[in-house]
């Protein structure tokens, strides 16, 4: 029997971390070892790990520890550690998914690498108020420096590579080293970008403090026209509010210690203190303040130290969240859903019961609603309920279960998931308008049967990993295979992922057969497994015509693409009149 791991005090994992990382940064710098490397990058594995697993309370307070800048670790320490935590409340706010957050907190952990491995007069630069022109132009090759030192060391995945490299360029061009601008910036460069000016603004500087909060905000949406505004507002929205461990001005002689803070109710909980001949003295009640935005709360000063802190926020645990964006039990349908989706095959549905449920899931109700307007545009829907009834049962069952299926899919984010989704959208609006060909098999179930093909892309690693607008080598893939439209192949792991999804969402006979004989071609195919496998290829073959400009007229050399033209006996005028309608329903992409 396993003894139960005792509870961590989150200020002392914190502490422990800045400490392990302040010890590979001094190692590097003594000596560009072997050891000290591997030490270095386990230790960006670890953090990266850390900082993604913590939940928004606890990251508020190891964000407060951030701020502090404690003189006990190098400033380069304090200013990575500060990044790293704001990196990943970027990655929370925005539902990166966890491979991508960890890729994204790694870049920033790592982006100003150079600058302490550098000569003192460039280690220095930060410090100093004017550069030479020298200086200068040395200083703009740092983030190609570091970039540079990642790969040839393996430190960071090199998808992290070219966050590190940019991450020094503004939306205007004006930044370094290759003076990028505007679309060029993809979304991390911009937040990476963004956090870095920040911290260096709070950051102590030899000849002047730090800015505080609200000063270093209001220095950047000065400066709006360098960033894109709206990561600088959830930057402000990140930052600029009472974090626990911060403290704040009570009235000329008292100031407060927040000890905890309540969103729901805007409410601080704070333990008051003065400064009387040197000496802190702390009040034992405890008060309740409202929350305002008008308040400078700042870092702690030195005379409150680490066991002051320790005594009254020594309630927080280092509890890490569970990261579920890898695994596929995610993809199950809610209780909810679960229950509405039964009721809706039973033989007399309970319309009350139907209409309780469908307004328990409210997104989901919306995008029944926006899905029906864009399949019948003159049709009227008031509710969701009533979308359902106008549906009918038995037919809107499969339209549901693709929908929120689909939401689930898409929750995580990652640099192509946009992509990805659009590639996505268009192979399963294809499968609707390519059903109409069909005799055994209903547009609904082409829809799902293309979609559970492609599902697994989202668990994909190298799809998670790569690069934004991408560009893929389709002559080493099979056009007909989901993979292919991220310019990969289908895998055993894929298939095995696609038949468990199916067995959840879509357990139907003619469904659950079709998967089987796309694993396994030797068993012989009835006429609706063939519309059903031939199908789906076509969907992915129109959709490469629309985002890779594949042209189906010069495909008759392609042995895949002539058998599947024959199974489903349409003629070059429907399949011109296919390829049409994709290009005119999805003109977002590459051409």
């Amino acid at each position: 029997m396993t003894t139960p791991k005792e509870p961590v005090a989150l200020l002392a994992k914190c502490n422990a971390q800045q400490q392990q990382l302040d010890i590979a940064f001094s190692k590097l710098s003594s000596a560009l070892s072997l050891g000290a490397i591997n030490r270095f990058k386990a230790q960006i594995l670890v953090l990266s790990d850390w900082l993604y697993s913590l939940n928004e309370e606890n990251s508020d307070l190891v964000l407060a520890q951030a701020m502090r800048f404690p003189a006990t670790f190098l400033p380069h320490t304090n200013q990575v550690f500060c990044a790293g935590i704001i990196a990943a409340k970027y990655c929370h706010k925005f539902k990166y998914h966890g491979q991508h957050a960890r890729l994204v907190i790694s870049a920033a952990l790592t982006m100003n690498t150079s600058l302490l491995l550098s000569a003192k007069p460039l280690n220095d630069i930060l410090f100093k108020q004017q550069l030479t022109p020298e200086q200068k132009k040395c200083f703009q090759q740092y983030p190609k420096a570091s970039a540079q030192l990642l790969n040839k060391y393996h430190i960071i995945d090199s998808a992290a590579l070219q966050l590190v490299l940019n991450h020094r360029e503004v939306i205007n061009g004006s930044g370094f080293p290759r003076q990028l601008k505007g679309a060029e910036l993809d979304t991390n460069v911009r937040i990476l970008g963004l956090i870095n000016r920040f911290v260096e603004l709070i950051s102590p500087r030899a000849k002047r403090s730090g800015y505080k909060i609200k000063q270093a905000l209001s220095f950047l949406v000065k400066h709006q026209h360098l960033f894109d505004i709206s990561i600088l507002n959830t930057l402000i929205e990140l930052v600029d509010k009472p974090l626990p461990g911060f403290i704040y001005k009570l009235n000329k002689k008292q100031y407060a210690l927040i000890t905890h803070t309540n969103a729901l109710d805007n409410q601080i909980h704070c333990t008051p203190f003065t400064l009387e001949e040197g000496q802190l003295v702390l009040d034992d009640c405890a008060q309740h303040h409202p929350w305002d935005f008008q308040q400078h709360y700042i870092a702690p000063p030195s005379f409150i130290t680490q066991r002051v802190l320790n005594h009254y926020l020594g309630e927080y645990i280092d509890a890490p969240l569970e990261d579920i964006s890898d695994q596929t039990q995610r993809l199950k349908p809610t209780e909810d859903l679960t229950l509405l989706l039964n009721e809706l095959s039973t033989h007399l549905p309970s319309k009350t019961l139907i209409s309780q449920l469908i307004g328990q899931q409210p997104v989901l109700g919306e995008n029944l609603i926006q899905y029906l307007q864009s399949q019948y545009p003159t049709s009227k829907f008031n509710s969701s309920y009533h979308a359902i009834q106008m549906t009918g049962f038995t037919q809107v069952r499969p339209i549901l279960s693709r929908l929120a299926l689909d939401a689930q899919l898409s929750h995580f984010k990652f640099a192509n998931a946009f992509n990805l989704k659009q590639k996505i959208d268009c192979a399963v609006s294809l499968s609707h308008h390519i059903s109409a060909h069909f005799s055994h098999v209903l547009p609904a179930q082409l829809a799902m049967f293309t979609l559970l093909n492609l599902a697994p892309l989202y668990l994909e690693p190298r799809v998670i990993n790569g690069k934004q607008n991408q560009q893929y080598d389709l002559d080493k893939c099979h056009l007909y295979h989901g993979y292919s439209l991220v310019g990969l192949n289908n895998s055993p792991k894929q298939q095995k992922i696609s038949m468990a999804l199916a067995k959840v969402w879509a357990p139907q006979k003619v469904m659950m057969k079709a998967f089987t004989c796309l694993v396994d071609p030797q068993i012989p195919q009835s006429p609706a497994d063939k519309e059903l496998i031939s199908g789906f290829e076509l969907a992915i073959y129109l959709t490469h015509g629309v985002f890779h400009g594949v042209d189906i007229t010069t495909l008759s050399f392609d042995n895949k693409w002539v058998a599947i033209c024959r199974d489903l006996r349409l003629q070059p005028k429907e399949l011109h009149a296919l390829q049409q309608l994709a290009l005119s329903n999805h003109p977002v992409c590459e051409l």
